[in-house]
């Protein structure tokens, strides 16, 4: 059996890519844009990464350069709580 509690070595500072899901792109940038802007945090990359067959979900990659394991959770949580984003990974 895995260990899944065991810890990633990351070195930060270091390029961070969260995977996003949602049902409209507009959407998903308009809450990328407005959870980064109360970070003054302009310096980040969103590209589409695939469409559902049915177009109901869409994903996109957003590139971001993370500080420390603190920032890099704080985002992902502020990502996840946000009503525009259904998935973060």
């Amino acid at each position: 059996m895995k260990n899944i509690n065991k810890k990633l070595d990351i070195k930060y500072p270091c390029e961070w890519t969260y995977k996003i899901i949602g049902n409209e792109y507009e959407l998903i940038v308009e809450a990328i844009d407005s959870i980064f802007s109360k970070y003054n945090c302009k310096d980040y990359e969103v590209d589409i990464s695939k469409k559902s067959r049915s177009a109901k979900y869409i994903s996109v990659n957003l590139n971001i350069e993370v500080d420390n394991e603190t920032t890099r959770l704080k985002y992902y949580e502020k990502l996840s709580e946000h009503k525009n984003i259904t998935i973060v990974l």
